[in-house]
């Protein structure tokens, strides 16, 4: 059975999460079973149960592909191994490897620095102190909105824009370049991509060593504003 098949069986649409297919599968397993239970004939028992087991199939392609994007995408931004003979001090120092420039009408020019590994998008600040980008002005941020997975690989940033908090999509999603369809699960960042979280618009710049922050600033304001996707009626 092909991944489609299985979606449109149950009824759902991407993006997906573990706990949206097993509240589904859970409904139409109730679903199925009271039919079963009460069929007026041997021929619709039968049909039930090929329903009862169909649903059993389609219940673990989608969660076996939701796995295996996770793994791909944590193996693909994996955080580096920490050296334990390195001193604390040094082992918690992480570079800033990109920026994230607040571009949008009617709201202050910000900066914020992308370290590698991962860095929080949201409401509040993470209480584990992990990196934390704050837009506490935007009535449509969610508390943990989106993150930014970031390593370099032989010198090349490799930098992925993820939506929600790793165990859920945000409620007013993620998105890419004016885009109106949301990102699906993650996407790949590059050079000059501008993001929307909420109603906020930033543009995502990597670290050069010949160009300061106040340069990559200089240079996004005197670019034109990405459209922004009315989230309100998405």
């Amino acid at each position: 059975m092909e991944k489609a098949e299985a979606l449109e069986f149950i009824g759902l649409k991407e993006p997906l999460t573990e706990e949206t297919v097993l509240a589904k599968c859970t409904e139409r397993f109730n679903y199925y079973h009271m039919l079963y239970a009460n069929a007026p004939s041997k021929v619709i028992e039968k049909i039930q149960q090929q329903n009862l087991e169909k649903l059993n199939r389609v219940k673990h392609i989608l969660l076996e592909d939701i796995a295996a994007k996770k793994a791909a995408f944590n193996k693909r931004f994996s955080e580096p191994a920490i050296n334990h003979q390195t001193p604390p001090a040094l082992a918690e120092k992480k570079q800033v490897v990109a920026w994230l420039i607040v571009h949008t009408e009617n709201k202050k020019a910000e900066t914020f620095p992308v370290y590698e590994g991962i860095n929080y998008i949201g409401r509040k600040n993470k209480e584990d102190g992990a990196n934390s980008i704050v837009l506490a002005d935007d009535p449509f941020v969610s508390r943990t909105h989106a993150f930014i997975k970031a390593k370099r690989i032989n010198g090349d940033l490799q930098a992925a824009l993820y939506d929600g908090d790793g165990s859920k999509p945000s409620a007013n999603g993620v998105f890419l370049n004016g885009k109106e369809t949301r990102i699906n699960q993650h996407c790949s960042l590059a050079e000059n991509d501008t993001m929307q979280i909420g109603t906020t618009k930033l543009v995502f710049k990597i670290k050069k060593e010949d160009k300061t922050i106040s340069g990559e600033l200089e240079d996004v304001l005197r670019t034109g504003f990405i459209r922004t996707v009315d989230v309100k009626r998405i």
